[in-house]
C-alpha cells in the first residue's frame, strides 16, 4: 500500500513538472466521436496508399484523412484487439492480436486474411512481429517466445526460455546493422547472430543485470541511427548499446564491452518507464513513455563513440501541457508527409511542427485575453491584457520568464488594449476607461487623462511617429504628446480628422500617421493637414478596423464587412471571403518578413502570398489554437516571429517550424457507379452501349491538411482537357458514346503540390450491334443485292410505262402549269402575312431603352428561327421597378408567335392595369391567365395543351434589389469572376391545374452590386445543334462562355454570342427561337 501511495506521489510530480514546463504546441485529437472504434491506440502504420492504420483494442481503423472507416473479426481480421502491427518489403500490413492471432492486410488486393496462427501461439498474445533481411517473418508473443516463420519453406520454428530465449514474455523485436536479431524479455535481451543455425546454442548472446543492463524487465529494442541499439525499461530509462567496429556480438561478456550509456529523467526523458522508440527521417529519436508523453531527442552533431557522446542532445518534452491528450504513449509514428501520429490511452493525436504555440496564464500570463503586444527594444515582449501587464523576457536559449503588472503597482486600469514604446525606452499602456500609463525605465509609472490634455480616457490605439512624437487613438479624437514639451495636442473632425472615434493610429516608414475611424472616414496626416478617403475614394466602409504596411511601403486596411484593402499610394485593391479570406472584418494585419500579408479575425489566421495571390487559412486543425485574435493585437519581433493576441492567450508563429508539405495527394479510385448502381470496378472492362452512365468517387490523401485538396480530372477519349480545379472528389459522365476510355485524375495539396497524373480506369463502352462493322458489311450486301434487283425490275417496269407516261405527260404538264399559277398565288399570300404578322410581332416587343437608360451596358440577343418567332421579351417600368422578362412559348414560328402575343397582354395587363410588381406573383397570374384562355382541361378535348418558360425580373433602380421568379429557365449572376446561379421553379406557366403543383413560383431576392452582370434566356442557345461532333451547346459550354466574355462590353459580348452561335451551327439549321438578355450595374 505505501508503494503504491509513493507511485501516485511520484506521479504527481511528474504531471506537475510536465505543466510547468512550456506553452502548449500543435497538436490535433481524435477519438471515438472522430470515428475510432475505441479509444487506447496500440499500433499505427501507413500503406502505400497513404491511408493510416489504427490497431485498437477494439479493431483496426482507416484513416483517409477525411474518414475513418473501421474492421473488426466480421471482416476477416483474427479478431478486434490489435497488439502490434508491422509493415512488411511488399506494403502488406501484418497485425498482431491478444488472442495470438496475425491478419494480414494484402496490398495489392486490398483484403485482409486470417493466418489462423493462434492455433501455433498457443493462444498467446502477439507482441512484436519483425521481418527481417532475409524474408523471414518473427513473432513474439506473452509468455509463448518467439517464432520465426520461414515463407519459402512454409515452416515455422518456436524458441522459448526451455530452448535458448532468456525469457518466455517477449516485449520487442530488431535486426541491427548487420543482421543480428534483439529480442527484448521479461529477463533480458536475447541477441540471436542469424549466420548460424536458430538451434545452435551458439547462435546465442544474452545481455542482462549480471552483464551490465540495469533492469531485465524490457519494453522495447530499437535499432536506430544504423548502428546504435535503443533498449527502453519499464522504469529505469534507456540503455544505449553501441557495438564498435571489429566486436562480434558473441565477444560480448557485458554491455560495457560495447560504448554504452543510460540516460533517465536527470538527462531530460520526461519519464523513466519506456513504450516505444521510433526514429524519424530526420535522425531524432522520439520516446514514448508510461506517464510522461513523448520525449524528442535530437543527437549532437559529431561522433557517438563514447558514454557522454550518446547521450549528448537535445531534450524535448510533449505532454499534456504541449497538448497531447494524455500522458501516456503507445506508439508514435512518422507519415510520408512527415507528420508525427501519436498514439496514447485516449485517442489519436496529430503533431505537425511548432510553428504555432500558445502561451496563458497556465505559463504566468496576467490574463488570456490579449489586448496589445509589441517588442521592445531589448527584445522583450509587452502584452496587454483584460487584467493587467505582462512582461515576457526571453533569452537566446529559448526559455522566457514572466513578470505582471496590475494597478496595485501603479497601473492606471487593469483593461489594457494598447502598448507602444517610444524613443526614450518608456512603455506607454492606453486602458479602456482611465486613460494611460507611462512605465520609465526606472520602473515607475505615472498616469494621463483628460486632465492632462488627452482627448478622451478610452485609448484604443498608440504609435509612435518617426519625429518621436507619440499619437493615441481614443473615443473622442486623436493625441499627441510631444516629449520634450511633455504636452498633448488633441485633433477631432472640426480639425480635419475623418471622424472622432480612433480605432487604429498607425505611423508608416514615410512619416505619416494613419486613423482608422470607427463611422467615419481613413485619415492621414502629413504633418500639416489630413487627407480622408470615403466610399468615393474606393474605401468601401466606414468602419476602419485595422492598419499595416508591407515591406514595399503598401497600406493595408482591415474595414468591417467590407474585406481587406490594398493601398498602393494610387489604387485600392480588395480582398474578400471570395478570394479566400475567412472574414470579411479583419480585425488586425501584420506583413512577415516574406511580405506575406497576415489577416487576423474572429475566424482565425488568413495568410496572403503577394506573389501567388493565394490565401491560406489557420484555424484550430492547422494548429492556430487562438481560435480568435483581438483586434490590432499583433506584433513581429526581431527574429521574425509573429505574436498574435487572442481571447485563449498569446500566440507565437514561428517561421522556421512552418514547413512546406511538398508530398503531393495520393491518389486512388475508390468507387464506381453505373446508372447510379453500384459497380466492381474490373480491370479492362468492357460495358454495352446501354451502360453508358459512369460516376467516378476518388481520393487525394494528404494527412496534413485534408481540407484542402483540390482535383482535377478528364476522361481520356471524351474529354479534349483537364477539367478546372474543384475540391469536388466526384465526376459523372453521362450518355457516353461508344469508344475507348481512360479516366484519369490529379490531386494538390493545401501547397498546391500536384500529384503526377494517374491512369485509374481503363474501360470499353461497347457500340450498338447497328454500329458494329458486321453490321453494316450485311447492310451493304443486302442493300447492293436489292438495288440489283430493283434495278432489273424497275428496268423492265419503266419500258412498259414508258410509252404510257409520255402520253400523260403532255396533259399534266398543262395541269400543273396551272395549279402552280395557283399555289403561287397562295404562297405569296401566306408568306405577306406572316411577314406582316412578324411587323406586328416586332411592333409590340419593347424598346431596350427602357433597360439603357439605367444600365446602359445592357443587350438583347434576340434570332427567331422562323419569320416569327416564339420567344420574346418584355420590359416595363412602374416607377423605381424596372421589370424584365425573357418568355419562351411552346413552338416556334406562327403558332409561337400567337402564343407569345397571348403572354406580352396578359403581362402588360397585370403590370400596367393591376399594378403587380412581384415576379412570383405575376407569374402565378399568368398561368392561370394561359390556362383559362387556352382552355387547357382534360374534359375539353379540343383544348389547346401549350405553355411557356420564362425569366422575371424586377429590379430597383435605386436600391439596385433584385426580385426573381421564373419556370425552368434560371437567372446566372456573375460576381467577381463567379456565376451565382438562382435557380427556376420546375413547372410551366399555364399547365393544366391538376398538373401543377399547389406551390405558388418562388420569390428570390437578392442585392446587387456594382460590376454584378444578370442573364436571362431561353432555351434555344444551349439547345442548339453543332461543333465538330454535331452536339448541343449544353449549358456547361453557355455557362464558360458567359465567364470568358463577362469582361467584354455588352455591346461585344451580344456580338461575340451571336458569332459563337453561327460559326457553331456552322452549315445546321438553326433549331429554335434564341433569345439572351443580359444587364450590367
Amino acid at each position: 500500500m505505501n508503494h503504491r501511495f509513493k507511485n501516485i506521489i511520484t506521479l504527481l510530480c511528474i504531471i506537475c513538472s510536465i505543466g510547468a514546463a512550456g506553452q502548449s504546441t500543435n497538436f490535433v485529437h481524435f477519438d471515438t466521436e472522430d470515428g475510432l472504434p475505441q479509444s487506447q491506440v496500440q499500433t499505427i502504420q501507413q500503406d502505400d496508399d497513404g491511408n493510416l492504420w489504427i490497431g485498437t483494442m477494439a479493431g483496426l481503423a482507416k484513416y483517409n484523412g477525411q474518414t475513418f472507416t473501421n474492421f473488426s473479426k466480421q471482416d476477416s481480421l483474427a479478431e478486434d484487439w490489435i497488439t502490434t502491427s508491422y509493415k512488411d518489403k511488399s506494403g502488406n500490413i501484418w497485425l498482431g492480436h491478444w488472442g495470438g492471432g496475425v491478419s494480414k492486410y494484402i496490398q495489392k488486393s486490398k483484403a485482409f486474411i486470417n493466418l489462423d496462427f493462434d492455433i501455433i501461439s498457443q493462444f498467446n498474445p502477439i507482441t512484436a512481429i519483425l521481418e527481417d533481411s532475409d524474408g523471414n517473418f518473427w513473432f513474439g508473443t506473452d509468455g509463448g517466445g518467439v517464432y520465426r516463420y520461414d515463407i519459402l519453406n512454409n515452416t515455422v520454428y518456436v524458441v522459448t526460455s526451455d530452448e535458448e530465449l532468456s525469457g518466455d514474455y517477449v516485449s520487442s523485436i530488431c535486426e541491427d546493422n548487420i543482421g543480428n536479431i534483439w529480442i527484448g524479455t521479461d529477463n533480458g535481451i536475447t541477441i540471436y547472430d542469424k549466420a548460424q543455425a536458430i538451434n545452435a546454442e551458439e547462435a546465442y548472446t544474452y545481455l542482462n543485470i549480471e552483464k551490465g543492463l540495469i533492469v531485465d524487465n524490457i519494453t522495447v529494442v530499437q535499432s536506430v541511427l544504423d548502428n546504435e541499439i535503443w533498449v527502453g525499461t519499464g522504469g529505469a530509462g534507456i540503455v544505449i548499446i553501441k557495438i564498435l567496429e571489429g566486436v562480434s556480438i558473441n565477444e560480448l561478456e557485458t554491455i560495457h564491452d560495447a560504448v554504452s550509456t543510460i540516460i533517465t529523467t536527470e538527462d531530460g526523458l520526461s519519464s523513466n518507464g519506456i513504450n516505444s522508440i521510433f526514429e524519424d527521417d530526420d535522425n531524432t529519436i522520439w520516446i514514448g513513455t508510461s506517464t510522461g508523453g513523448v520525449t524528442k531527442f535530437i543527437p549532437d552533431e559529431g561522433p557517438r563513440d563514447n558514454d557522454d557522446a550518446l547521450r549528448a542532445g537535445t531534450y524535448k518534452t510533449l505532454s499534456t501541457r504541449q497538448g497531447l491528450n494524455y500522458h501516456k504513449v503507445n506508439v508514435v509514428f512518422q507519415d510520408r508527409e512527415g507528420n508525427y501520429w501519436i498514439g496514447t490511452e485516449v485517442g489519436l493525436n496529430r503533431y505537425r511542427s511548432d510553428k504555432f504555440q500558445i502561451y496563458d496564464d497556465a505559463d504566468g500570463l496576467a490574463n488570456n485575453i490579449i489586448w496589445s503586444v509589441i517588442e521592445d527594444s531589448h527584445g522583450n515582449l509587452w502584452m496587454g491584457t483584460n487584467n493587467g501587464i505582462s512582461q515576457m523576457l526571453l533569452n537566446e536559449a529559448g526559455s522566457y520568464s514572466i513578470e505582471n503588472y496590475y494597478t496595485t503597482d501603479g497601473l492606471v486600469q487593469e483593461v489594457i488594449l494598447a502598448v507602444c514604446e517610444d524613443d526614450e525606452g518608456n512603455i506607454w499602456f492606453g486602458s479602456a476607461s482611465n486613460g494611460v500609463s507611462r512605465l520609465s525605465k526606472d520602473g515607475r509609472f505615472k498616469s494621463f487623462n483628460t486632465d492632462n490634455g488627452l482627448a478622451d480616457n478610452t485609448v484604443y490605439s498608440i504609435t509612435k511617429a518617426i519625429n518621436g512624437d507619440v499619437w493615441f487613438g481614443t473615443k473622442k479624437g486623436a493625441s499627441r504628446y510631444n516629449p520634450d514639451s511633455e504636452s498633448f495636442e488633441s485633433f477631432t473632425s472640426k480639425d480635419g480628422l475623418g471622424g472622432n472615434n480612433i480605432y487604429r493610429v498607425y505611423a508608416d516608414s514615410k512619416g505619416k500617421i494613419w486613423f482608422g475611424v470607427l463611422g467615419g472616414a481613413l485619415s492621414v496626416y502629413d504633418g500639416t493637414s489630413f487627407t480622408n478617403f470615403r466610399d468615393e475614394e474606393g474605401i468601401g466602409g466606414n468602419f476602419v478596423l485595422s492598419i499595416a504596411e508591407d515591406g514595399l511601403g503598401n497600406i493595408w486596411l482591415g474595414i468591417y464587412g467590407s474585406g481587406l484593402l490594398k493601398y498602393d499610394g494610387t489604387d485600392f485593391k480588395r480582398y474578400t471571403q471570395a478570394d479566400g479570406l475567412s472574414s470579411e472584418s479583419p480585425s488586425l494585419i501584420i506583413a512577415d518578413n516574406e511580405n506575406n500579408i497576415w489577416v487576423g479575425s474572429s475566424k482565425g489566421l488568413d495568410k496572403l502570398n503577394q506573389e501567388t495571390g493565394t490565401i491560406s487559412t489557420f484555424g484550430k486543425k492547422e494548429g492556430f489554437l487562438g481560435i480568435e485574435t483581438n483586434a490590432n493585437s499583433v506584433c513581429k519581433d526581431s527574429k521574425g516571429n509573429l505574436w498574435f493576441g487572442t481571447i485563449m492567450g498569446l500566440v507565437k508563429y514561428d517561421p522556421s517550424q512552418d514547413i512546406p508539405n511538398e508530398i503531393p495527394p495520393s491518389v486512388s479510385l475508390e468507387s464506381m457507379r453505373i446508372k447510379l448502381k453500384e459497380a466492381e470496378l474490373l480491370r479492362s472492362a468492357v460495358y454495352n452501349y446501354d451502360q453508358n452512365h459512369f460516376t467516378f468517387e476518388y481520393l487525394g490523401i494528404s494527412l496534413t491538411n485534408p481540407g484542402e485538396v483540390v482535383y482535377s480530372y478528364k476522361l481520356d477519349g471524351f474529354d479534349e482537357e483537364w477539367t478546372p480545379v474543384s475540391r469536388t472528389n466526384s465526376a459523372t459522365y453521362s450518355n457516353l458514346p461508344h469508344g475507348e476510355f481512360d479516366f484519369q485524375i490529379k490531386a494538390a495539396n493545401a501547397e498546391g503540390v500536384w500529384s503526377e497524373p494517374s491512369s485509374t480506369y481503363n474501360f470499353i463502352v461497347t457500340p450498338p450491334f447497328w454500329k458494329t462493322i458486321w453490321f453494316y458489311a450485311i447492310c451493304i450486301v443486302v442493300a447492293v443485292l436489292g438495288i440489283f434487283a430493283f434495278d432489273r425490275i424497275r428496268t423492265a417496269s419503266l419500258k412498259k410505262e414508258k410509252k404510257v407516261l409520255e402520253d400523260k405527260v403532255q396533259e399534266r404538264t398543262a395541269e400543273l402549269a396551272i395549279k402552280n399559277e395557283e399555289l403561287a398565288e397562295i404562297n405569296e399570300d401566306i408568306t405577306a402575312s406572316i411577314r406582316y404578322a412578324k411587323r406586328i410581332q416586332e411592333a409590340i416587343l419593347p424598346p431596350i431603352s427602357i433597360i439603357t437608360k439605367h444600365y446602359p451596358e445592357s443587350f438583347v440577343y434576340y434570332e427567331p428561327k422562323d419569320i416569327v418567332s416564339g420567344d420574346f421579351y418584355w420590359m416595363d417600368q412602374i416607377g423605381d421597378k424596372l421589370m424584365v422578362a425573357a418568355v419562351d412559348c411552346t413552338g416556334h414560328g406562327v403558332p409561337g408567335a400567337f402564343m407569345s402575343i397571348i403572354g406580352n397582354n396578359l403581362l402588360s395587363d397585370y403590370v400596367n392595369k393591376q399594378k403587380m410588381t412581384t415576379p412570383s406573383k405575376i407569374l402565378d397570374s399568368l398561368s392561370k391567365g394561359v390556362y383559362d384562355t387556352l382552355r387547357q382541361s382534360e374534359e375539353e378535348q379540343d383544348a389547346v395543351k401549350d405553355a411557356m418558360d420564362l425569366a422575371f425580373c424586377s429590379i430597383d433602380t435605386k436600391t439596385n434589389k433584385l426580385q426573381f421568379a421564373a419556370a425552368y429557365n434560371p437567372l446566372y449572376l456573375v460576381r467577381n469572376g463567379e456565376i451565382l446561379e438562382t435557380k427556376a421553379d420546375r413547372k410551366a406557366i399555364g399547365e393544366p391545374a391538376e398538373e401543377a403543383t399547389l406551390a405558388s413560383y418562388t420569390n428570390h431576392e437578392m442585392d446587387l452590386q456594382k460590376g454584378d452582370t444578370i442573364y436571362i434566356f431561353s432555351d434555344g442557345y444551349v439547345d442548339q445543334f453543332g461543333g465538330k461532333k454535331g452536339k448541343k451547346f449544353m449549358g456547361r459550354r453557355f455557362r464558360q462562355m458567359i465567364l470568358d466574355i463577362n469582361s467584354m462590353s455588352m455591346k461585344e459580348q451580344e456580338e461575340f454570342m451571336a458569332d459563337r452561335l453561327t460559326k457553331w451551327k456552322g452549315e445546321r439549321d438553326q433549331v429554335d427561337d434564341v433569345l439572351v438578355i443580359g444587364i450590367k450595374i
